[in-house]
């Protein structure tokens, strides 16, 4: 399978999986059920691995499509570091995740405290995941880049133009 069409397939759980954890997390605080936390915790650690996954196909992915038509090295720049930083919170969401499992396991509870760093964390981590899907998205979809109502809605200059596609 090429590297990018595993990146594409694999950084959809991390994004979509944060906001589920986060749902989760707050059914959970809100309900008091135990289980649901524990589920709630378990989605983070998830998270947190299939970020890992992400990111260690996002390198392998830049260098299959560097040098196609319409793929800026601006954009794969600022996709990489949001990409760093996605993955970092994640990371530091899932840490704080199994500690909330292993003291759960050792003292039957979790603090609230540990409840807040990971509400904060997660939606953190939930926000910086939108914000780089987006820019990974403007990589290949001319219409979610700034100057995307300006390129659309330009006519070709000339016929060679118009068979050009991105």
């Amino acid at each position: 399978m090429p590297a990018n069409h595993l990146h594409l397939i694999i950084n959809h759980v991390p994004v979509i999986g944060s906001m589920f954890a986060m749902v989760v997390l707050a059914v959970g605080v809100l309900s008091g059920k135990v289980n649901v936390l524990k589920i709630a915790l378990w989605s983070f650690v998830a998270v947190g691995l299939a970020a890992a996954a992400a990111y260690l196909t996002g390198e392998p992915a830049e260098h299959a499509i560097e040098g196609l038509y319409g793929v800026s090295e601006t954009m794969l720049e600022a996709h990489e570091d949001f990409a760093m930083w996605a993955l970092i919170l994640a990371g530091l969401s899932g840490l704080v995740a199994v500690v909330g499992l292993l003291r759960y396991r050792l003292k039957k509870s979790v603090s609230s405290s540990l409840l807040i760093l990971l509400i904060i964390t997660g939606i953190l981590t939930s926000a910086v995941m939108g914000w780089t899907a987006l820019e990974g998205g403007k990589i290949r979809r001319p219409e979610l880049r700034e100057t995307a109502s300006i390129e659309l809605n330009q006519a070709p200059a000339t016929p060679a133009e118009s068979a050009i596609t991105t």
